[in-house]
């Protein structure tokens, strides 16, 4: 997730843009302080480890964040052009940067759900450098009921999602972080995730001074990867009768919540809007090896699962019905991005901008521009660090699947 959504945002391959999985390995030295990556070689293991023994470096683990990613994102390249935007939780924008607009980071979103206990007084002391998570700071500061706390969630909302017993109910609402063996913790991440997004999102779109608004969920990822065995019970001869009736549906009705949104978002917007629909992949159900750790994460994604999706519509798209985009990828979207809102699209980008869905009088009036690249302009200079929310990702990242 962390590569693809890295791509979205830049139109570049991973080894353009610096992230290549969920984390890194680094060589750190002591003096002076700075992080390097060696190639995976003979000779680079063995001077890595002379560096150990002579206590001039160590290895370290950093989890995918934004110090780390070596081009520049959309987001970037609006702001040096004078462009406003929103970038709510999108992934790995931990630290955050000071574009022209607003930006809440991921970090920011999933720390209520992993750093707090059940019954405390919160409040944003709690947030450890909460400069580092949002910016500007005051827009927190100034939104803060719009945070969704997992233990504020109400067992009536839940109960459109699926039906509790007394015992399922128990081990949600006890559920104070994402646990390994417990697919109700993860659904109760997912669930306050996105109705902070969301109800910052609304917030935000009220305002028509922006250029461009980006809201983040995570929601049916994190359903898909633990619910199928319920869903589809076919491929998962252990499912109950009982499991099938409660839980069977969660997927379904969590794609219906995510629509509603959507529709509630689309409300706030004209026809002055262009609307981009996009997910990072597809999902479908993975039957692990038998006694594996991971029984209950029965979803997955490989190169052989379905395709994410990707809908245009809105101002400059094609009214024609159901108009096919041809082999469009996660590279593509920041070319578009670009092409809609005025600027030329970088040579250096692999994607390209998706014509086949734009009308063909903006095409006409303003055909696509190019320019070598955006790199040159105030060059991104990012020296990596280290969250201090690492142990807190880690485990997020187990609850869902993602690492042993």
């Amino acid at each position: 997730s962390p590569v693809i959504w890295t791509t979205i945002a830049t139109g570049k391959h991973y080894e353009k843009h610096g992230i290549n999985g969920f984390s890194t390995i680094y060589t750190k030295f002591f003096f002076p302080e700075i992080r390097i990556i060696f190639p995976s070689d003979y000779y680079s293991s063995m001077v890595k480890y002379a560096l150990r023994k002579i206590h001039l470096a160590k290895e370290e683990e950093i989890f995918a964040n934004a110090s780390m990613r070596k081009a520049k994102a959309f987001w970037n390249i609006l702001s040096e052009y004078e462009k406003k935007m929103a970038i709510l939780g999108w992934y790995a924008t931990w630290p955050v940067e000071k574009i022209n607009g607003i930006m809440v980071s991921d970090y920011f979103i999933k720390k209520p759900y992993e750093g707090f206990k059940y019954g405390e007084e919160k409040n944003l002391a709690d947030f450890p450098k909460l400069n580092e998570m949002v910016y500007p700071v005051n827009f927190i500061r100034e939104n803060y009921k719009l945070i969704k706390w997992p233990d504020s969630i109400s067992k009536e909302e839940m109960e459109k999602f699926l039906n509790f017993d007394e015992k399922t109910w128990y081990f949600f609402k006890n559920s104070d972080r994402v646990i390994l063996d417990n697919p109700f913790s993860v659904f109760k991440f997912a669930y306050s995730f996105d109705a902070t997004v969301r109800n910052l999102g609304e917030k935000v779109i009220k305002n028509p001074n922006f250029d461009l608004y980006s809201l983040y969920f995570v929601g049916v990822d994190a359903t898909e990867h633990s619910f199928w065995k319920w869903t589809n019970p076919y491929y998962f001869k252990d499912a109950t009768k009982k499991e099938i009736d409660q839980y069977g549906n969660i997927i379904g009705n969590y794609y219906s919540y995510i629509d509603t949104i959507i529709g509630e978002i689309l409300k706030l917007t004209n026809e002055n809007y262009t609307i981009m629909l996009i997910s990072d992949h597809g999902h479908e159900p993975v039957i692990l090896p038998e006694g594996s750790k991971r029984g209950w994460q029965t979803g997955g994604h490989t190169l052989t699962s379905p395709d994410g999706i990707i809908v245009l519509w809105g101002k400059h798209i094609k009214k024609e019905k159901k108009t096919k985009l041809l082999r469009p990828s996660v590279y593509d979207i920041t070319p578009t991005i670009l092409y809609l809102l005025g600027l030329p699209v970088a040579d250096d980008m692999d994607g390209k901008v998706l014509a086949e869905a734009i009308d063909k009088d903006t095409l006409k009036a303003y055909p696509v521009r190019r320019i070598h690249s955006y790199e040159h302009m105030n060059r991104r200079k990012s020296k990596v660090v280290k969250s201090e929310m690492e142990g807190e990702v880690k485990n997020l990242l187990k609850g869902l699947g993602y690492m042993q």
